[in-house]
This record gives structure tokens, C-alpha cells and sequence, in this order.
């Protein structure tokens, strides 16, 4: 009998092995895919009209035309200025209504205290993603006495500038 129970034994030393060797197992992998769509816009506040003498008559120096909002989530992207009356790249023109008569002025787009951009038609340095908030650009415009002899006429005057956003 002892050797039918060695047998045994060994069997069950050989095949013990071989069932912990195989445990039941499953698995399966997940690929998560996730898509971020492209985000590009500006938002510009702006008072409809503003002053350009003050009450003694001066002209008003500077005038902030509002904030402009960038959201972007580009890597890079630059921002420009172009004007319907400019009259070089440094310098625009307010045109009086139905008149050829012009009021001069320049101009800065800026972050806090950094110009980005204060030539007509040229793009910026390249800016980053944003915060959800955006970023906050100031329009400032800038306007040159005509002197002590001279005033600009009464009247209304305008320009037409276009604050463009590109992805680079």
C-alpha cells in the first residue's frame, strides 16, 4: 500500500503546481479619450461715445476706449489693430461725419502696464493660453492738442478699428 500512496503524493506534489499556476483571472484595457475643442474669441466693452475737450476746451490727453477679453487656449496666439482712416502705421484719425475734417491720434493696446501693440497692422508679440477669464487688454487712445490758436470743430467724429485675434 505504501506504494500506491507515494504515487498518490507525487501526483499531488506534481499537479498542485500546476493548478495554482493558472488562477482564474480577467482583465481588460480602457483607452479614455478626451477631446479639447479649440477656444479663440475677444470681447471688447467700450463707452459709445467719449470727449475729446474738456470744458475749458483743452483736448483730453488720453482716453481709455475700453477693455478687450482674449480666451484662448492656443499655444500661441497675436493680436492687431487695423483703422478704416489711418493715416500711417503709428497714427489714426477720428473724421468728422460727412466731412474730410480729421482728429489725430495714436494708440496702445495693453496688459497692465505692458504695450503689446501701438502700430496699426502689426501683430503683437505671441501670447499664451489664457485663464478661463481671458486676458485683459486696454485700449488707450492718445490725442494731440492742436495748440493754443486752433480747436477741432464741433461736430462728430469717427473711425472704424478692428481688433483682430489669430491663432499662430
Amino acid at each position: 500500500m505504501k506504494y500506491k500512496s507515494s504515487y498518490v503524493i507525487l501526483f499531488l506534489l506534481v499537479l498542485m503546481p500546476v493548478f495554482y499556476a493558472f488562477p482564474a483571472e480577467s482583465s481588460v484595457d480602457l483607452v479614455i479619450n478626451a477631446e479639447v475643442r479649440p477656444l479663440l474669441s475677444i470681447v471688447m466693452t467700450s463707452p459709445p461715445v467719449f470727449q475729446l475737450i474738456d470744458a475749458d476746451g483743452k483736448a483730453i490727453a488720453s482716453q481709455n476706449l475700453g477693455t478687450a477679453v482674449v480666451k484662448s487656449n492656443y499655444r500661441n496666439w497675436t493680436v492687431q489693430i487695423s483703422s478704416i482712416n489711418k493715416l500711417n502705421a503709428a497714427t489714426g484719425r477720428l473724421k468728422k461725419t460727412d466731412d474730410t475734417v480729421y482728429v489725430p491720434y495714436t494708440f496702445q493696446l495693453k496688459v497692465g502696464d505692458t504695450v503689446l501693440v501701438s502700430q496699426f497692422d502689426t501683430p503683437s508679440p505671441a501670447q499664451g493660453i489664457t485663464t478661463s477669464a481671458g486676458k485683459q487688454l486696454s485700449l488707450i487712445f492718445n490725442f494731440v492738442d492742436p495748440g493754443e490758436t486752433a480747436m477741432w470743430e464741433k461736430g462728430t467724429y469717427q473711425d472704424t478699428i478692428t481688433i483682430v485675434v489669430v491663432a499662430t
